[in-house]
Formats: structure tokens, C-alpha cells, sequence
């Protein structure tokens, strides 16, 4: 079993106190005013580093396998078996050298033509790039040619699919074949020239990322964006409230649905059980994953995040990936990749910066234009991280934690600005990034959020429930404060976060998110007691004042009516059912509320099949519509807490949840069936 930070911190407190030297070394961290002396004051204890015996872990390549693989996808692609020989070529193309071997190169040439007979053109000719890139031998390259014309065809490239075809042409001397074979390919390859002459020009390149994800296209806004936050609409404003902080603030009436935010994480990370099946860069679902040069232990789903991880952090992590995700960090992971995407020289640089003071609290984070931009470092730089609030053996943990990963990339190109200098200054670089570390560990358990993705269970369907696949940090949605009954939900594309509207929004009102306490899933001593350990505050929304009861106890007879005068009275259904004679509790109106009861029972019509639809899983596009018109209404008719505004609300969620990240599940396992053995018509709040 490899060692973790909870052993690691336990041997270090022992050897130190064996030595007499803990209750001193406790006394002086006490002391520490920044982060940095922190970890200062970790990093110079010769313990520390005999304890923290840093070693190079992870998954190497191994031809042997790779060579294998590859002969076990030629006989399954023979077969027409094309997804059990995508299955077996990926996993050649994970385990293959990149240098000094042909079976990469190989790998992602039979690949290709898989996606080919797949009609997947636009990953195909991605592996096409790739094998070319990896030294394809020279006798076949004839081959990726004469197939790339054939995507770039059927992509209506036309100039791209001639100058594949004619490259096709010019290479046919490399080949290996006899000069009859060479005259019948010869042929072909005219006879494909003549077709591409008739394309109607037009087509052009799609993104890669468009054809390796499990999710729908991620939505746009309808309206144009916040010149102050451009990630969300202009409709929404950042306001600082005393003893309450900054938050998000409607400007006009929001509807249910509305797309509010679409943002990008500063950063992300995935979850080592998905390390093989999501792209390590954007989480997105690999359908045909791209290899790291190095390990075999992530994959990406394009060269474009494959680019970008090399740059910005993979480079420096690649070789200690595996033994950090096993060290049980926490957020710590993605607290080192925050520092590794900026890198030492801007952390730097970044020094006086991030001594500056403001007094504008509308303007911290917000780069020199007084623009708040995800990804701007100093956007999350500036998250509250409650160091104050925080005990010495909590700090002591996430400083041992910071000085771990310090020395995991002490020995990469991270560092290079500092080599050539005296081992004193390397130090004070390691020691000065390791402050930045231990700052973030303690931001990001207040701010991060979780990348999930919907697993959908089409034999239960109300059994679906969204699976943590990984974390990120996003600066926009850390502004949006807490509500057991929020009024805004949260969707993945990749590591894309979505925020739509899932109740009506007054004009002036704040948004609220949940941060993992649903009232009608959760009792409210559990709730309070979670925000405080984990959030430092005591909630104080409606649904906590008010005691709203969980899912079970809320009620679904006599609906109790908004007073249309007053504005906040409650009208209830007369004893004697003359809804013609209606009292307002507060003004005591006297009013018809007939035609809205008749109105309500119209539309619960409508939401009962809409809601049976997404039961079984049956168009749920078509019963979007109906239950978001539902839930409209009845937020503007009707007193809460109501049944059937959870339940409405449930369904609505579960048609965005399989818009976004969503894994089909086809065949129920052990748990799934004794659960379903006593499952309930309602959809389960998430």
C-alpha cells in the first residue's frame, strides 16, 4: 500500500517527537504569520524529507504489450468486429513507446481505418495527423493518404481530399508491392481525383472535441455577456453585502431554464479511477483517447488538450501522477495544478501583485481593466480560504501536504529559472511555490466544485445519479453563495460548468447555488452542521428559517395560494370548496381563485405525462418544454414547500444532467436491484 499524508504526518510528529523537538517545531509553526513561512518551516526539517522520500511512480510503456494489443485488434478489425478493435488499438496506443518503435505509429494507422468504417471522419483523420507525426513507416503512408481523401470526401473537404489523394499518388514508390498492384492503386486513385472534381465546396474542419465527449452542444447565451464577468450574462451583477460578502444579483425577472453561466475552470483534475476513460485535460469521456509520450497512465481526447496538458503541467507531474493521486491529498492535486498551469516565473513575477491591497471588494480578482476573468490566475488567487479560522494540526497537515508536492516537481523543468543559482535559492523557490500550494489547499475545499456526470440507467431511470468523476476551480461560480434550496443547478460539458435558472428569479433578488445540503434530502441539523465544519457559516436561507420538512412530509393535497394583491398572504382552498370566496390570510381580499386552480390542474395534466416520459426514458426533449412551463407557473401561483414543484424540479434537472456529461447504463448491478425491488415513482433529488 503506498504511504498517504495522514502516514506521513503521523511519522514525522513521532520522529520528531522521539528527538524532543516537536512541542519547539510546533511552537515555531504556531508562530508563522504566511503560508510561505509554513512551509518554510516544514521544508528546512531534515525529518521532513527523509519521511517525504519522493520516487518516481508511474505506469512506463511497454512495447511487448503494445505489439500485442495491436495483433489482438488486426484479428477482431478481420472480424468486422470494429468496437472490440477500436477497444484493443486504443489500449495499444496507451501502452506504446512514442520513440524508438513503430507499434504507436501502427496502432493509430489501424485505428483510423476503424473510425473509418465507423463513419467517424474527423477522428480518423486525427489519427491519420498522429501516425504521420509518429514516423508511420514509409511503405504504408500510401495507405493514410488514399484514406484521408476518403474522409476528407465525405466531409465535403474538396481541396484537402485532392491534395490527400495526390499525396497518395506521390508516395506509391515507397510501396512494396508489385508493379501490377501499383497500376490497379494507380488507377483507384484517379478514379477518386475524377469524383472529388464534383464536390460542392463548403465543408471545413470540425473540432475533435465535438466527436469525443458524452455530452449534447454546450449551450449559448441569449443574451449578451457581463462586460464586468464575461463568462456569465449581463443580466446578473456582483454585489458586496456587509457580514455577507460578494454574490450574484438579478436585474431583471429570470425564468426557469434560462442559461445564466457558462464557464471554463481555471484548471481541473480527474479522479484516478477515470484517469483511462476521461480526457486528463477537459474530462470530457474519451471515446478514442491520445496518449501521453511518457506514461501510460492518462489519456486526452484531442491534440489540442494533449498540447496544452505537455505545456502547462503534465510535463512536470507526469512521472509522480500515479504516487500523488495515491497519496490521498484531497484538493491538494489540484492546488499543485494551479501553480504548475502559471508556472514558477509568473508566480514570481506575480509577488507584488498579489501584495496589493483593495479596498473595492467588486474589484478583487479583477485583472488591471477591472475585469473578473476565470482565467486569470488572480481571480482565484483571491477566494476566501478562512486561514484564520483554521486549527494548527490542520495547517500542519496542508503545509507537510504543499511541501510533498514542492519536491514531486523540485526535480522537472518546472524549476529551471532557478537552476544555476546557489542551493539556498532553489530552496526559497521551492519554498516560496509551496506557500502558493498551501494557500490553495486551504481555497479550494470552500471552492471548488466537483465535475460529475449523469449515469443514466435506462432499466430504472429513476435511479440515475451524477458520479464524481473529478474537480475544478471556477472563480465565477465560487461568487454565488449557498441556499438548502437553491435557485440556480449546475451542469458539466467536459469541465465546462453550465448554470441555469431551476426557479423563477425576482428582478434585485441574489441567485443561490447548494453547496452538496438539499433541504428535501438532508435534515437541517446535519445541513448546519456540514456548512459550518466544511464552510465556516451557519445557514440561515428560507427553507432553514422556515423548517421546511424533508421530501417525505411535504405535502401534496390543498394547494395554498399566492395572494395576487398583497403580494404575501396565503390564499387556501375554503372549506366549503366555494373557490369563488377565497380570504387573503394577511389583507384579508376576498377573490376567485378558480380560474388559477383550473389553470394549475390543466397544466398537471400536461406535467404528469411529461413527467412519464422522462420516466421511461422516451423523448425527453419534447417534455423539457412542458415541465419547465409547469414549474413556472407554479412558482408564481403557489405557497412551497410542494410535492409537486420538487418532483417537477427533479425531472427538469434530469433532463439537463442528460444534455451534459452522461454515461448510459444499460444492465443493473447487485445494488441497483435490490434497490429497485422497492423503488418509488419520484426522481431523486440531486
Amino acid at each position: 500500500m503506498a504511504p498517504t499524508l495522514t502516514t506521513w504526518v503521523k511519522t514525522v510528529r513521532e520522529r520528531l517527537s522521539r528527538k524532543g523537538q516537536l512541542d519547539k517545531i510546533l511552537d515555531s509553526f504556531k508562530k508563522c504569520m504566511t503560508d510561505e513561512e509554513r512551509v518554510a518551516c516544514l521544508y528546512n526539517i531534515e525529518d521532513v524529507h527523509e519521511v517525504l522520500n519522493v520516487k518516481e511512480t508511474y505506469k512506463a510503456k511497454d512495447e511487448d504489450e503494445a505489439k500485442d494489443l495491436r495483433i489482438q485488434g488486426n484479428l477482431a478489425f478481420q472480424k468486422k468486429d470494429y468496437d472490440a478493435a477500436l477497444k484493443l488499438y486504443s489500449d495499444c496506443i496507451i501502452n506504446a513507446p512514442s520513440k524508438g518503435s513503430t507499434e504507436l505509429a501502427l496502432a493509430l494507422g489501424n485505428r483510423s481505418a476503424v473510425l473509418y468504417h465507423l463513419h467517424n471522419y474527423v477522428l480518423c483523420l486525427q489519427d491519420i495527423r498522429q501516425a504521420f507525426k509518429h514516423s508511420y513507416p514509409d511503405h504504408l503512408q500510401y495507405k493514410l493518404y488514399e484514406r484521408r481523401g476518403k474522409a476528407c470526401y465525405a466531409l465535403r473537404l474538396k481541396e484537402e481530399a485532392i491534395c490527400a489523394f495526390n499525396d497518395s499518388l506521390n508516395v506509391l514508390d515507397k510501396t512494396q508491392l508489385d508493379q501490377k498492384k501499383v497500376a490497379t492503386l494507380k488507377s483507384d486513385l484517379m478514379k477518386q481525383l475524377e469524383k472529388c472534381n464534383k464536390i460542392v465546396p463548403g465543408g471545413k474542419f470540425k473540432n475533435v472535441r465535438d466527436y469525443n465527449h458524452n455530452h449534447t452542444q454546450i449551450p449559448e447565451f441569449k443574451e449578451s455577456r457581463s462586460s464586468h464577468i464575461p463568462c456569465m450574462v449581463n443580466s446578473l451583477v456582483m454585489k458586496s453585502t456587509d457580514g455577507h460578502g460578494r454574490g450574484l444579483y438579478a436585474t431583471r425577472d429570470i425564468e426557469v431554464g434560462e442559461v445564466l453561466i457558462i464557464e471554463k475552470p481555471f484548471t481541473s483534475v480527474t479522479l484516478r479511477e477515470y484517469n483511462l476513460t476521461h480526457c486528463h485535460h477537459c474530462c470530457n469521456k474519451v471515446y478514442c483517447p491520445l496518449p501521453c509520450d511518457q506514461c501510460s497512465g492518462v489519456v486526452f481526447c484531442s491534440e489540442e488538450c494533449l498540447d496544452t496538458a505537455m505545456k502547462s503541467y503534465h510535463y512536470a507531474e507526469c512521472k509522480y501522477h500515479d504516487l500523488i493521486q495515491r497519496s490521498e491529498l484531497g484538493m491538494a492535486h489540484l492546488a499543485l495544478r494551479m501553480v504548475l498551469k502559471v508556472g514558477q516565473k509568473f508566480l514570481r513575477e506575480y509577488q507584488k501583485k498579489a501584495e496589493e491591497k483593495m479596498s473595492d471588494p467588486l474589484l478583487l480578482g479583477c485583472n488591471e481593466n477591472g475585469v473578473y476573468d476565470s482565467d486569470d490566475y488572480h481571480s482565484v488567487y483571491n477566494l476566501v480560504n478562512h486561514t484564520d479560522d483554521r486549527s494548527c494540526p490542520d495547517l500542519f497537515r496542508r503545509a507537510l501536504g504543499a511541501v510533498f508536492l514542492v519536491k514531486c516537481i523540485e526535480k522537472s523543468e518546472f524549476f529551471a529559472a532557478a537552476e544555476g543559482a546557489e542551493d539556498s535559492d532553489v530552496d526559497e523557490e521551492s519554498v516560496y511555490v509551496g506557500g502558493h500550494i498551501l494557500r490553495h489547499t486551504q481555497m479550494l475545499p470552500c471552492n471548488a466544485h466537483e465535475v460529475s456526470e449523469l449515469l443514466y440507467k435506462t432499466y430504472s431511470v429513476e435511479m440515475s445519479e451524477p458520479v464524481e468523476i473529478g474537480s475544478a476551480i471556477y472563480s465565477t461560480l465560487s461568487l454565488i453563495n449557498h441556499s438548502c434550496d437553491p435557485s440556480v443547478v449546475r451542469h458539466l460539458y467536459g469541465n465546462q460548468c453550465v448554470v441555469r435558472a431551476i426557479r423563477n428569479i425576482s428582478k434585485g433578488e441574489e441567485i443561490f447555488d447548494n453547496y452538496g445540503v438539499l433541504y428535501p434530502v438532508t435534515s437541517k441539523q446535519m445541513r448546519q452542521e456540514k456548512l459550518v465544519a466544511q464552510y465556516y457559516f451557519t445557514c440561515n436561507c428560507y427553507a432553514c428559517v422556515s423548517n421546511w420538512p424533508m421530501y417525505n412530509k411535504i405535502r401534496r393535497e390543498d394547494p395554498v395560494l399566492k395572494c395576487k394583491k398583497c403580494k404575501i398572504g396565503r390564499v387556501r382552498i375554503p372549506a366549503d370548496n366555494h373557490t369563488t370566496r377565497a380570504i387573503c390570510s394577511d389583507c384579508r381580499e376576498v377573490m376567485d381563485i378558480t380560474p388559477d386552480l383550473l389553470h394549475l390542474s390543466k397544466s398537471e395534466q400536461f406535467f404528469q405525462g411529461s413527467m412519464d416520459k422522462v420516466l421511461k426514458g422516451e423523448d425527453r426533449d419534447a417534455a423539457l418544454p412542458f415541465l419547465v412551463d409547469h414549474l413556472k407557473l407554479i412558482d408564481t401561483l403557489l405557497f412551497r414547500p410542494w410535492k409537486d414543484y420538487n418532483d417537477c424540479q427533479e425531472a427538469i434537472k434530469q433532463c439537463y444532467g442528460s444534455m451534459g456529461n452522461c454515461h448510459v447504463v444499460e444492465e443493473p448491478d447487485e445494488d441497483d436491484e435490490e434497490l429497485m425491488m422497492g423503488q418509488r415513482r419520484n426522481l431523486r433529488p440531486t
